[in-house]
Formats: structure tokens, sequence, C-alpha cells
């Protein structure tokens, strides 16, 4: 299963463009019932938080970091368009290995 975990419909429709159409599930944001959901041949795509990430990949899912590296301040948390996407550099990076350790 592919997700794809974003509020943003044209960045999920740019994620979309990018894949071949397999199973896809959108939802707005990760909750702990899809993570259990996850298993080894998912695939993850979005902007996570480090502690959702770590427990995607603890899963055995991969995960695929939405990657948007010149995406103006005003513009930041906005919907943004495909175009504006590609023009602020849209970009998958795979997320293979995260180590984290709580410290307080």
């Amino acid at each position: 299963m592919i997700w794809i975990v974003t509020r943003h419909e044209d960045t999920v429709r740019w994620v979309l463009s990018l894949l071949s159409q397999e199973r896809v599930k959108v939802v707005p944001h990760l909750t702990d019932e899809h993570i259990k959901m996850m298993g080894p041949g998912d695939r993850v795509y979005g902007v996570l938080p480090l502690h959702l990430i770590h427990r995607v990949l603890r899963r055995g899912a991969e995960y695929y970091a939405v990657v948007l590296p010149r995406v103006p301040e005003d513009r930041r948390g906005a919907e943004l368009s495909i175009e504006e996407i590609r023009r602020y550099g849209g970009r998958i990076w795979k997320v293979e290995d995260l180590k984290v350790e709580e410290v307080a």
C-alpha cells in the first residue's frame, strides 16, 4: 500500500504523478491506527515529524520525504499548486535509516 500523508490536494496530485498508480491511501494526518496497519512493502510519502518517521520505519515500511527546498517564507504551510511545487524544487527523498534516542 502507498500512503500519502498531507492535507494539500495538489501535493497529493504531484506525488501521484511521480508514481505508478497502485493502491493509494491518502490521509491528512498519520494516526496510531494508520501506523499499526503498516508493514513491509508499504511506502509512506509526506512531511512527517521525526518521531512518526521513526515509527513508520520500525514497522518495516519505507518512508519518502516530500522536500520543498525553496519555498518562500510567506508560502510555507500554504496550499501550493503543482506549478509552485515544481518551481520551489519539489523532490522526493527516501529515508532509509533514522537513529533516534530520547535524552530528556
